[in-house]
């Protein structure tokens, strides 16, 4: 669930924050949340929601096929190490590019187990608990990104 409160707080920075704006008699004000950290215009803004599904996109079906040679849990593992390392860099993001990038880094590491953890719960857990663990799994992705959308 940790993993999918960023897809929440990030698709709402139009809500919670604002770019830096100026009123026609040059008085300014700082933007607020991400937008006005990153002085992000709203275009940018989208672009930096769409870059986690650039890399979620490109790297699915990479995962896939390295699966069927490669140890499922392994390559989840490896997904899980871009993920943390994309996260903490988005973190110490200074500029627009740098979080884009990072944001970019997130979706290819959670690509490696959205496709694969599904599977590998099946072949892993008992079979009278099953569905409970893959109603558990598929259950903390919508509540991941509504706790995002509150924070």
């Amino acid at each position: 669930m940790i993993n999918y409160i960023d897809r929440g707080a990030i698709s709402t920075n139009g809500v919670n924050g604002s770019p830096r704006s100026c009123t026609e008699s040059n008085v300014c004000s700082d933007g607020s949340g991400i937008q006005g950290d990153f002085d992000l215009s709203n275009f940018k803004d989208g672009i930096l929601a769409s870059a986690f599904m650039v890399g979620l996109l490109i790297a699915s079906p990479i995962f896939a096929s390295l699966a069927k040679t490669i140890n499922p849990f392994r390559l989840i593992g490896v997904g899980l190490s871009v993920w943390t390392l994309a996260v903490v860099g988005c973190g110490f993001s200074v500029d627009f590019w740098s979080i884009t990038i990072c944001r970019m880094l997130v979706g290819v590491g959670e690509a490696s187990y959205i496709g694969l953890a599904a599977p590998l719960i099946v072949e892993s857990a008992p079979v009278s608990q099953r569905t409970a663990w893959l109603g558990i799994f598929h259950m903390s992705i919508p509540t991941g990104v509504a706790v995002g959308d509150i924070t």
